[in-house]
């Protein structure tokens, strides 16, 4: 019988100008006019993020994801265009980082 692992994830907002928010990784988040949130981002940088956190099975590791959240007047419309338009620039940007 194979042992069965949970993974807690846990979101909580801090206000801490003790981060430097430069170096974070940025999620941008449209909200619309009835308070609706639309993630505006691939994720997989979150995914690369809680999996960089896991360095083996059965640990507890209690180092905290942080993230900077850039928050935007918007619709859902909005979020998937600039989730388009960001995999492209990043897409075009590996390839030329590739060649030699």
């Amino acid at each position: 019988m194979t042992q069965a692992h949970l993974l807690l994830l846990e979101v909580k907002t801090i206000d801490n100008s003790d981060v430097d928010h430069e170096t974070l990784p940025t999620i941008t988040i449209y909200q619309d006019s009835q308070d609706n949130y639309f993630l505006a981002m691939e994720i997989d940088t979150i995914k690369r993020a809680v999996l960089g956190m896991v360095p083996h099975l059965g640990t507890n590791c209690r180092y905290p994801l942080l993230f900077s959240v850039r928050l935007l007047p918007g619709t859902e419309t909005d979020s998937v265009v600039a989730s388009k338009t960001s995999s492209k620039r990043r897409r075009r940007r590996s390839r030329f980082n590739t060649q030699p």
